[in-house]
C-alpha cells in the first residue's frame, strides 16, 4: 500500500534478481559486482534502470568464480582432456575456475594411468584454475571383464532410453568396483 515503484535491496554477495511486487513496482536485489567467495559463481550482473521502466540486467566484465564440472564417460567417445580444454576456452579470461573432474575413464584406450591423466589435465588448466578436484576412476579392468562385456551386450539389446541405459551402466560399474575391493 506504499505505492513503491522500486525497492533496492542490500548487497549480500548473491546473484542479481528481480521480483514484480503484487501491488505494482519491483523488488530488485542487485547482487555483487565482483565474486568475493567461491560460493559466488557465475558472471556478475548489475541493474540499471530508468524511472518508470522495468529494471534491466547487464552483464559485467569483472572477476568471478566459474564452476566447471567434467563428467568423464568412456562410452561417450569424447576425450575428457579435450572437454576440459573446450570448457576453459568458453569462459571469459577473468573467470577464476573451480574445476571438478568426475566419472570414469578407460586408461587403456587413452594410453595413460590416472596419475598421467591428472598430470595432463594440470598442463591444460595451468593458471586458469584456483581449485581442482580429480574424483574420476580408471575402470579399464572392469571394461575388459567378460561378465561386464556380456552385461553391456544385454543392456544394448533392451529398448530403454539412452539416459536410462547410462544410469544402469553406471550402477553396474560401481557395483563391480565395489566387488573388486
Amino acid at each position: 500500500d506504499l505505492k513503491v515503484d522500486y525497492v533496492l535491496a542490500g548487497h549480500f554477495h548473491k546473484r542479481f534478481d528481480v521480483w514484480r511486487l503484487a501491488q505494482g513496482g519491483y523488488f530488485v536485489y542487485p547482487g555483487s559486482p565482483v565474486s568475493i567467495t567461491r560460493k559466488e559463481t557465475g558472471q556478475r550482473r548489475i541493474n540499471l534502470f530508468e524511472l518508470g521502466k522495468p529494471p534491466q540486467e547487464y552483464l559485467l566484465d569483472t572477476p568471478h568464480f566459474a564452476e566447471v564440472l567434467i563428467v568423464c564417460d568412456p562410452f561417450a567417445g569424447k576425450n575428457p582432456l579435450e572437454l576440459i580444454k573446450e570448457r576453459l576456452q568458453e569462459l571469459p579470461a577473468n573467470a577464476r575456475v573451480l574445476l571438478t573432474v568426475t566419472g570414469f575413464i578407460n586408461g587403456e584406450a587413452m594410453g595413460m594411468t590416472e596419475e598421467e591423466f591428472v598430470k595432463r589435465a594440470k598442463k591444460i588448466v595451468r593458471d586458469r584454475c584456483i581449485e581442482e578436484h580429480y574424483e574420476f576412476r580408471d575402470i579399464r579392468m572392469i571394461l575388459e571383464d567378460d561378465l561386464f562385456k556380456e552385461f553391456l551386450a544385454k543392456l544394448e539389446q533392451t529398448d530403454h532410453a539412452e539416459e536410462k541405459k547410462e544410469k544402469i551402466r553406471e550402477m553396474a560399474i560401481r557395483a563391480m568396483m565395489e566387488a573388486r575391493r
